[in-house]
């Protein structure tokens, strides 16, 4: 609490390129999903695939289009589906919903947060699949006023010439 990791999500989708009209950021916070729907909330799933599923339900990552899903809190999701994500993050990043059959993919932008180190193991894989890992310190511990960090931070981390009046 207290990193700014919305705003950082939030101001990358601002910058990134890829977005068209139709595509979406999406928001998805993992530590207010009940562990019993976790898998059916990320990845949706098929009518009929449980008692209750009366019609198909689109997860984040096919809401989202060519767009962006920000998973926020990925770390408190259980070991098997952070190894679910981290292996739908392959060529092509593929998925499956809940009682499918068919393979959907995923063609945005992911951006997911953490407010603590993945389990031993899951870490340096989360590290190596995403191109951009960013360790936030919480606000109260910040010297530098917030949006200056932002760009600062992105203006290096990409090619996006940051005029110097937003900075």
């Amino acid at each position: 609490p207290g990193t700014g990791k919305d705003r950082w999500a939030r101001a990358i989708a601002a910058l990134c390129n890829r977005r068209t009209q139709k595509d979406q950021f999406v928001r998805e916070n993992c530590a207010g999903i009940p562990k019993e729907i976790a898998e059916s909330s990320l990845f949706g799933h098929e009518k009929g695939a449980f008692t209750g599923a009366a019609q198909i339900k689109h997860g984040p990552f096919e809401l989202a289009g060519n767009g962006i899903v920000f998973l926020d809190e990925l770390g408190s999701l259980s070991r098997e589906l952070q190894q679910k994500i981290l292996s739908m993050t392959e060529d092509p990043w593929e998925f499956k919903r809940v009682g499918g059959e068919e393979p959907l993919v995923f063609q945005g932008s992911l951006i997911a947060a953490l407010s603590h180190v993945p389990e031993k193991g899951l870490d340096l894989a989360f590290e190596s699949r995403f191109e951009w890992f960013l360790e936030l310190p919480a606000f109260r511990n910040r010297t530098m006023e917030h949006r200056r960090l932002v760009f600062d931070v992105l203006a290096k981390k990409s090619s996006i010439d940051i005029p110097e009046k937003l900075r």
